[in-house]
């Protein structure tokens, strides 16, 4: 009876211990900024019953799996064992693994049992970073000004990835750097081409990562100062308004394109140093260069100009009245009927009426009084008009006077 009772209480002590909870003492790989997750371990700390487990890396190529293996003092020989991985699945064995699909904390229960009796059991809480979560990364770029011997590059991170959240690293190739998704960049331009090599390295929240990286060519800055000349030539009949456009040439590389929009709506462009142009109308236009070099503009500049266009000049003419007589002068009146094109009106007359008078001013429509002399005379009437493009011209008439 004695016996009885003493391995009684042996037995309630072992289950007493086996079955209690201990304090979880879980360590794990802690995940460096630069290099890419390997995986993690760690422990439910000693004690009768201890899980101890290893996890694969979760970056691709490798998928990340947990293997969970129960000891301690606690487990007698001979013992089973029931895990629960907190995902829903299960599995047995004194070593068992599991594949976690989704990403979290996980609370592990390993039950140990002797002869369908529970002995104890140990609980873990793990972190898994689940499937598909390694990046893929990738970016576009643009030039987005040149100022001076600066040149401004705009990058966009176009990199994804299937499960969870990224952050970035730049590294452009001078010393630069940058954490943005999107971000620009400002390179020191040389006076010949620089290529610099620009990273994007992209992070998961799994410490998973890719890299990708573009060589960008940075052109060449020169020190083009000024502005384009511009000559004209008269608008005034029997000439014809021309434009030539002449740009800059100091410090241009050899090879370089001048490109020319010219402000009046026609399509395309001229290329070529120095170019002509005739504008159809008279209008203020906006002419913009641009110089290319290697596929990049390298200076730009937009002047104003003033053209008249081609309906500068009048077409003068002018009818002639006789108004009144007398026995020693003849009124003849003389009106303009001069026609101007292009937008622009008449505005000064010069009257020459051959006899000595002439008349100027804001003046289209005039008389003038001829005498009569001892013998029959014809008046050649000279009438010069002018439009307010600074053009004139010039017609005549004839006018008898019979002697007295």
């Amino acid at each position: 009876m004695k016996l009885s009772k003493l391995l009684l209480v042996i037995l309630s002590t072992f289950l007493l211990f086996g079955c209690t909870k201990h304090t979880e003492n879980t360590t794990k790989t802690t995940i460096p900024t630069d290099s890419t997750n390997t995986g993690s371990s760690g422990n439910s700390g000693s004690g009768p019953i201890v899980i101890s487990y290893t996890s694969t890396s979760p970056c691709a190529p490798s998928t990340e799996k947990f293997t969970f293996t129960c000891s301690g003092s606690g487990v007698p020989s001979g013992a089973t064992f029931e895990w629960y991985y907190g995902d829903g699945n299960s599995g047995s064995g004194a070593t068992s693994s599991n594949i976690y699909y989704s990403g979290g904390h996980k609370i592990v229960l390993v039950k140990v049992k002797k002869n369908g009796q529970d002995i104890g059991q140990q609980t873990l809480d793990v972190l898994s970073y689940g499937q598909n979560v390694t990046p893929i990364a990738s970016y576009s770029y643009q030039l987005k000004n040149q100022i001076g011997t600066q040149a401004t590059y705009e990058f966009q991170s176009n990199s994804s990835i299937a499960n969870g959240s990224l952050s970035y690293k730049w590294d452009f190739g001078d010393g630069g750097t940058n954490t943005d998704n999107k971000t620009t960049h400002t390179f020191q331009q040389k006076t010949t081409d620089q290529p610099f090599a620009v990273k994007l390295t992209v992070y998961s929240d799994a410490g998973c990562s890719d890299t990708k990286s573009i060589n960008i060519t940075v052109p060449a800055a020169y020190n083009i100062t000024g502005g384009f000349t511009v000559s004209q030539t008269s608008p005034c009949l029997p000439s014809k308004e021309i434009f030539t456009f002449t740009g800059p040439t100091t410090n241009v590389p050899a090879g370089a394109i001048y490109d020319w929009d010219f402000g009046d709506g026609v399509a395309g462009s001229i290329l070529g140093n120095p170019v002509t142009k005739s504008y159809a109308y008279n209008n203020s236009y906006s002419v913009t260069l641009k110089i290319y070099f290697n596929g990049n503009i390298i200076y730009s500049i937009i002047q104003p100009i003033k053209s008249y266009g081609l309906d500068a000049t009048p077409l003068a003419s002018f009818s002639v009245q006789n108004i009144s007589n007398t026995a020693t002068t003849a009124t003849y009146n003389f009106n303009n009927s001069s026609q101007v094109n292009g937008g622009f009106s008449n505005t000064h007359w010069d009257w020459d009426f051959n006899d000595g008078n002439t008349k100027s001013g804001a003046l289209p429509n005039v008389d003038n009084t001829f005498n009569r002399g001892s013998a029959d005379k014809t008046y050649t009437v000279k009438m010069t008009v002018t439009a307010n493009s600074g053009c004139s011209a010039t017609a005549t008439n004839t006018v008898f006077i019979p002697k007295q």
